[in-house]
């Protein structure tokens, strides 16, 4: 598969990248468990990754979704039948299979029911399968255990939910890394959390375990966690074979392409690192993952028109997807392309209004000086989710331009409480917060936690932007300039900076005058 691509040539009308929607009846989701939901779609999922040209459909793609796959559960004669119902819903074909539902044989049900799958549909397809290359059995009482622990790491959004999955996978009754899944799941968590808290206590816990994943039976998925650690650590090379690794397991992970794209890249060679990107293009025509992960990487490498070029084409592929116009609209921001930025978020918001969306487009018409404008979008965002401590300090900016300081204070205390009871802050979080408490004019606690935030990250052009607009508070200009022409040199956007409400007061500086001119002129 990865020497010769296996490609669904487009003939009858057919796409060449097919897309499955998985639901579950409404019978299905009261009867049966989150974690064996979980281990049904997880299973199911794998099935059709193993067949090329076919993906799950996701927000980006519903709108080219071809089969719809119910997983249903309903009563036969004393026992019950889960059946899975595959229908095309542009010619109304459809396929039936079912089996008999014993809750307490998921396991055996689960790779039964997707070998069934994968067979079933490859047979539709005239495909050949790849191998299943599942783990070895475990006692069903400790899968099903097993699957409620992995269903919580697979919703694990911050550093609380990892300790706590974390603490679950040490109580599994599973000796001995007797279960290749739950090793990868304890690595996984390891890293994931080493990459929010930089704890490297946690790299040495993860050094005890990430290695096992290195197995003759190791899949895709294992040697794509083994990457992510062994290039925390800094072996590099290493990291590179197992992406490597990882990608001739399963030529359809986008992720392994970009671990394995950044390290080729960090070595200095950047046109390889683009030439395996688009070759993961070329093996997966019509699907827009591969080409995110190119325009990814070319935004990155200051690549703007390439990338922005990348980004149309994912717009073109989802046209119905916030998501994609939202991407757009992001790598527009960051150009400085401002109306271009401010048409696609526009745009997104017609297909789905969230807050994030919304704080985009109201960053846009702050910047444009429409703060009136902005600050009804900030509140409506606000609305949607209170608790974002980057919204509230958006707030702050806006009621402040506005000659509402009561307010601006009241919002800038929310943003520096929420992030204080955070257990750990990345660099930039500790930017924020010092920029918050020089808002509410803390200097005090400000300029020794910008220290901190700059001595973890230099070269972070947002954290050398705030380092100037504290400096500009402290009437500190020569220390100003320093901070904010770094920020341009690390590529913050110079249109923003040239019209940004906060550094009005340099407006008549030559120094400052001159600095944004060559930046333009560049």
């Amino acid at each position: 598969y990865w020497q010769r691509p296996i490609v669904i040539q487009a003939q009858d009308n057919k796409p060449l990248s097919e897309f499955i929607q998985l639901t579950f009846s409404e019978e299905a989701q009261r009867s049966l468990s989150p974690e064996i939901q979980f281990g049904i779609r997880s299973n199911l999922l794998d099935a059709i990754q193993r067949l090329p040209g076919f993906y799950e459909s996701d927000e980006f793609t519903a709108s080219q979704t071809r089969w719809l796959l119910e997983i249903s559960l309903t009563p036969n004669d004393s026992e019950q039948q889960l059946q899975l119902l595959l229908s095309n819903k542009f010619t109304g074909e459809q396929l039936q299979k079912a089996w008999q539902f014993q809750p307490e044989k998921t396991q055996s049900l689960v790779r039964y029911l997707s070998q069934q799958f994968t067979d079933w549909l490859s047979s539709a397809y005239q495909l050949k399968p790849l191998p299943a290359n599942w783990p070895k059995p475990i006692p069903d009482e400790q899968y099903n255990q097993w699957l409620r622990v992995a269903n919580d790491l697979h919703q694990a959004t911050d550093e609380t939910d990892l300790k706590r999955v974390l603490k679950q996978l040490e109580q599994l009754p599973l000796k001995d890394d007797s279960y290749l899944p739950a090793t990868q799941n304890r690595c996984d968590a390891l890293v994931s959390l080493y990459q929010i808290n930089n704890d490297r206590q946690l790299l040495k816990s993860a050094g005890k375990v990430c290695p096992k994943l290195a197995a003759k039976s190791a899949n895709s998925k294992d040697w794509l966690i083994f990457g992510r650690y062994l290039e925390s650590i800094g072996e590099s090379s290493n990291a590179r074979q197992a992406y490597e690794n990882s990608i001739a397991r399963d030529p359809k992970l986008s992720q392994a392409y970009s671990g394995l794209a950044h390290l080729l890249s960090a070595d200095g060679q950047v046109l390889e690192a683009q030439r395996l990107l688009q070759q993961a293009i070329n093996l997966q025509p019509g699907y827009w993952r591969p080409i995110h992960a190119m325009a990814v990487f070319q935004l990155e490498r200051g690549q703007f028109q390439e990338s922005i070029a990348n980004y149309k084409k994912i717009v073109e592929l989802t046209p119905k997807s916030s998501g994609a116009l939202n991407d757009l609209g992001a790598a527009y921001y960051m150009v400085g392309e401002l109306q271009l930025a401010a048409d696609s978020f526009a745009q997104s918001l017609l297909l789905n209004e969230d807050a994030s969306t919304l704080s985009n487009l109201a960053s846009l018409y702050y910047f444009l000086g429409r703060l009136q404008e902005a600050l009804t979008l900030y509140l409506k965002a606000s609305e949607l989710s209170p608790n974002k401590y980057e919204l509230n300090g958006n707030l702050g900016d806006c009621y402040r331009h506005l000659g509402d300081l009561a307010a601006a204070n009241k919002h800038y205390q929310l943003a520096f409480h929420l992030l204080k009871t955070k257990a750990t802050l990345s660099a930039r979080e500790q930017a924020l917060q010092s920029y918050y408490a020089a808002q509410l004019g803390d200097f005090t606690f400000a300029n020794p936690q910008l220290e901190r935030a700059l001595s973890r990250d230099s070269n972070n052009p947002e954290i050398r932007y705030w380092a100037g607009i504290i400096a500009i508070k402290q009437q500190q200009k020569p220390q100003a300039l320093s901070h904010l022409q770094l920020a341009l040199q690390l590529g913050y956007p110079v249109k923003l900076m040239s019209l940004d409400p906060e550094l009005t007061v340099l407006a008549t500086d030559q120094t400052y005058i001159r600095m944004i001119t060559q930046q333009k002129t560049q």
